[in-house]
């Protein structure tokens, strides 16, 4: 050890040295390890005796009994808490352009500075780091791969990701990709001007047009997500345990805080895109706040765009340099940015942005999520909440290109000699990894859970993890459904299997072939139970919460917010009930008004319960618009079409007047068939020959001849 003076190299210096220059570790001694020790290394300081550092204080005694005399004759007359209160106030006040001081408290403004024009040679580092090569199909240099959903169909190439050489085998990649309509032209996703240089020791101010992490508005636009935005884009908005709240927002505050205040130029790009996509969502939905008062609608509209241009550039980046390797983030994160951007998506309803979100997040999921040894309970709660979005999504998306499926419809049910347990290690195994392939909700793979003596069983645990569609109708002791959207696992599973099995009537119905009758015969008792299941979960009570469950649910012993949960399933349920027998069965609309009042009547007492709770609200659209697209009095009609308008003005989604207005068209349809008398002739018995007003005037046949996907999330 060592301790050196001040003085340059070239003069008489004292060092005094330890005897042993490489100290022996006591513990290691004790358990008879060798140490290395330490080298003896001296390193002078420069020269230059101008360079030298001196040792200083901070303060002298004239400054400190200065700052003393401050405290004691400014704020002597007012305690320590009003004197700051009165330095936060005058603040403030706009009008006082001086940042205000008392004694010696003051106040370091942290806002932006106006911006000024960089200099050349600032302006010749942005453009170089602008450089960047996009990614997508083809080579990364290609000028038309504008940004990896620039075009809907150029899906993520993640052999790429995964630096795999297309020499090797790639027959995990041989999957098929869930195809996409044409639709209309969107705007560019990424713009190579767009991209914001990391933020570093010499950051230049931010130049217009992209947000600034550093204004007071972003502080203010995560607020407001967490206590306003999160209720109400929640399917049941009385959960306190959101994973939005415990994961996205959270995130996101860690990462403003980095990227800010701590300087940290090392944030990994799927931590910004969430925070920017938090942000995107926060400033659309304050932008339709009819509340907002403090500015107008334009100005979060813009900061909206802004924002979420930036998360589709980080997204981006991270998805090209943070999938593998060295700079590899962490799988929950970038899971975490791509449902964020998704769910802007479908808020704003940009179908084919939405859509490639969800086949992308699927296939991160099943290559870096599933594959995993252990699940933590965090990335669990995203599983859900990327199950909802898909299942809830797909249940309305009727886009497919059915012609190409056509090919598997004879391979659905063909008998297998295989035993219970080797089916099962099958669906596992086909589900995970590299070798998983992604799923177009267009087959119906036979699984353990679809024998009529397995209903009664639970999953293991390894299928419950794996099954991330539901394609097994037995329930999940390990589900998180009921506490996260309240919602029982069953109705969600009930959705996913009756949409799979719509999606494959209609290919049978489009193929326009003679029919299997084998097949026919399958395909008969798979809908026989499952219209038994749907029925029987309509008819039962509405669940309500253990003590344990509700203390998941963390509605903080409300019965109001009971209340409310309960009638929202019981929407839901009778929804449901609508939704298979029009996917399904195809009846005439009149059978189901009776199920339509339900949905009528549960979401007027939800409303009431959320009134006397105080939440906003609106809760989700889904039952609304399948209850809707069934009523065939003006009264009823008067009444959902009122509900969507309610819910519209609370949050300004896209999707509710989507909805709205598909819904409206189908109203429109049928009375037009009812006033030109058309005749309703009927196949009994037939699933492809259904009556007119049966089959061309339902919202599928709308969304078909529009090439729309109406979100319903």
């Amino acid at each position: 050890m060592s301790w050196l003076t001040n003085g340059p190299r070239n003069e008489s210096v004292e060092v005094i040295l330890l005897e042993d220059a490489q100290p022996a570790a006591g513990a290691m001694s004790t358990v008879g390890v060798a140490c290395e020790g330490f080298s003896t290394e001296l390193k002078w300081m420069a020269e230059d005796r101008a360079t030298q550092p001196v040792r200083r204080q901070l303060y002298n005694e004239n400054s400190m009994a200065s700052t003393s005399t401050a405290m004691t004759t400014k704020i002597a007359s007012h305690d320590l808490t009003a004197s700051l209160s009165s330095i936060d106030s005058r603040f403030k006040d706009a009008s006082n352009p001086q940042n205000p001081a008392v004694g010696p408290f003051g106040v370091i403004d942290f806002r932006a500075p106006s911006y000024e024009p960089p200099t050349a040679a600032v302006s010749e580092q942005i453009s170089a780091e602008k450089q960047m090569p996009t990614f997508g199909e083809g080579s990364l240099e290609s000028p038309s791969t504008e940004g990896i959903l620039s075009n809907p169909n150029d899906f993520l190439d993640w052999a790429d990701l995964l630096a795999l050489d297309y020499d090797d085998d790639l027959s995990f990649l041989a999957v098929t990709s869930p195809e996409l309509p044409s639709l209309p032209a969107q705007r560019d996703l990424l713009h190579e001007d767009d991209i914001q240089p990391r933020r570093g020791a010499h950051a230049t101010p931010s130049p217009p047009g992209l947000i600034d992490l550093e204004s007071p508005a972003t502080q203010e636009l995560l607020r407001y997500f967490r206590y306003q935005v999160i209720p109400r884009f929640s399917a049941i908005p009385i959960g306190h345990k959101s994973p939005w709240k415990i994961l996205n927002a959270a995130a996101a505050v860690q990462t403003l805080a980095e990227a800010t205040y701590l300087g940290d130029n090392q944030i990994k790009h799927a931590n910004l895109a969430n925070l920017y996509a938090i942000l995107a969502i926060s400033a659309h939905t304050r932008a339709c706040d009819p509340a907002n008062s403090e500015y107008p609608s334009e100005y979060w509209q813009q900061l909206s765009d802004q924002a979420c241009t930036q998360a589709k550039s980080h997204l981006q980046r991270s998805l090209k340099s943070e999938t593998q390797g060295i700079g590899k983030c962490k799988y929950k994160d970038q899971l975490m940015m791509i449902i964020a951007m998704a769910a802007f998506a479908f808020l704003t309803a940009q179908q084919s942005e939405a859509r490639c979100y969800m086949v992308d997040a699927e296939r991160l999921l099943r290559i870096r999520g599933l594959a995993k040894r252990n699940i933590s309970r965090k990335a669990r709660m995203l599983h859900h909440v990327y199950t909802w979005l898909r299942i809830v999504g797909e249940s309305t998306y009727v886009l497919h290109d059915y012609q190409s499926s056509e090919a598997n419809i004879e391979k659905l049910f063909a008998k297998h000699s295989k035993s219970t347990r080797e089916l099962h290690r099958n669906f596992s195994a086909s589900r995970s990894g590299l070798n998983a392939r992604l799923d177009d909700f267009l087959r119906l793979d036979e699984v353990q859970g679809d024998s009529d003596t397995d209903l009664d069983g639970q999953k293991d645990r390894e299928t419950g993890l794996v099954d991330i569609h539901l394609e097994d109708l037995r329930e999940d002791a390990e589900s998180m459904y009921l506490q996260i959207y309240g919602v029982p696992e069953t109705w969600l599973t009930l959705v996913s299997q009756t949409t799979r099995l719509a999606n494959v009537l209609d290919t049978i119905a489009l193929s326009g072939k003679p029919r299997n009758s084998h097949l026919m015969e399958s395909l008969d008792r798979r809908i026989e139970r499952l219209e038994n299941m749907v029925c029987s979960l309509a008819s039962t009570s509405p669940h309500r919460s253990t003590s344990a469950e509700a203390d998941e649910i963390d509605t903080e012993g409300s019965n109001s917010s009971q209340k409310a949960i309960e009638c929202m399933i019981r929407a839901l349920k009778a929804a449901l009930v609508i939704f298979f027998y029009r996917r399904i069965r195809n009846v005439n609309p009149w059978i189901l008004q009776v199920h339509v009042d339900e949905v009528i009547q549960a979401l007027h007492d939800f409303d009431e319960a959320l009134e006397t709770q105080d939440i906003s609200g609106p809760g989700t659209i889904w039952p609304a618009f399948m209850a809707g697209c069934e009523a065939v009095t003006e009264a009823r009609r008067t009444k959902l079409t009122q509900w969507m308008e309610k819910g519209y003005s609370i949050c300004g989604y896209a999707t509710f007047k989507v909805a709205k207005e598909t819904m409206m068209d189908v109203w429109k349809k049928r009375d037009t068939v009812k006033a030109n008398r058309k005749t309703i002739s009927t196949s009994a018995g037939s699933h492809g020959g259904v009556s007119i007003l049966g089959k061309e005037c339902t919202w599928m046949s709308i969304s078909r001849e529009k090439g729309l996907w109406i979100m319903l999330v």
